[in-house]
Order: structure tokens, then C-alpha cells, then sequence
């Protein structure tokens, strides 16, 4: 929880420097909301990214523009350098070990689908019916 707690800080953190830099109004409030949504997992990041850059687009589209691209930037170097550092510290273990594990679990995900027989895609749904009336 304490890396959690950290990334969440640091993105709002980092959110609120673009976002005085850029002058868009309520900086520090909206820094807040996006440390508050970055604790969300998977989605909050997301959903803060598209606030914010909707609100700094309402300032100026020059502001709304460099937001959506620091957000794009940011999110590739919490992934790839944020997290494998701070959760490696928070559990005492390697970063390549915890890059490692992250990146066996996307693979095993993606393994279990296939085994299941769900590859992702949309299936024709008339598909089920033939294979009901082909004969045995």
C-alpha cells in the first residue's frame, strides 16, 4: 500500500507542476484529484487523464495538448521505472524481479485465455449454430 500511496503522490505531484507551468486555473485541486484517481487500479489513472486534460483543454488547447502528452509520457515511465523501482522497495525486491513477475502475468493472462478457447475476439454468432447442426 505504501508504494501505492507514493506513485499516487507523485503523479499529482508531477500533474501539479505541468499544470502551474501551463497556468491552468485550480493546479494544486487538480493535482489532488489525480493523486486521489491514481490510486484507483487500472482505470484511475485513465479517467484522471481525461479530466484533466479535458479541463486544461477548456484553458487553452496549447495547455490541453501538453497535458495529454505529459499524461502519455508520465504513464510510460511510472510503468516501465516508477513501479519496478518503488514496489521493489516496498517488498524488498529486485526492480527486474518485480518487471519480470508483471510482465509473466500478462503472459500467463493472455496463456489462460487460449487454453480456454477465448482468444479476445468477437465470435460470429452464428458459429454456435452450425456446429449444432453439423452431424456426428
Amino acid at each position: 500500500m505504501t508504494g501505492n500511496l507514493l506513485i499516487s503522490l507523485i503523479a499529482g505531484g508531477s500533474t501539479t507542476i505541468v499544470l502551474i507551468i501551463m497556468g491552468v486555473p485550480f493546479a494544486v485541486a487538480l493535482g489532488l484529484i489525480v493523486a486521489i484517481l491514481d490510486l484507483i487500479p487500472l482505470a484511475g489513472a485513465t479517467i484522471a487523464a481525461i479530466l484533466i486534460g479535458t479541463v486544461a483543454f477548456i484553458h487553452s488547447i496549447v495547455a490541453g495538448i501538453v497535458v495529454v502528452v505529459f499524461f502519455i509520457v508520465y504513464q510510460q515511465i511510472e510503468n516501465h521505472f516508477l513501479q519496478p523501482v518503488v514496489y521493489g522497495r516496498t517488498v524488498q525486491l529486485s526492480p527486474l524481479v518485480v518487471l519480470i513477475s508483471v510482465a509473466d502475468r500478462r503472459r500467463a493472462r493472455r496463456h489462460s485465455r487460449r487454453a480456454r478457447g477465448d482468444s479476445g475476439r468477437r465470435r460470429d454468432p452464428g458459429s454456435d449454430r452450425r456446429l449444432a447442426q453439423t452431424p456426428a
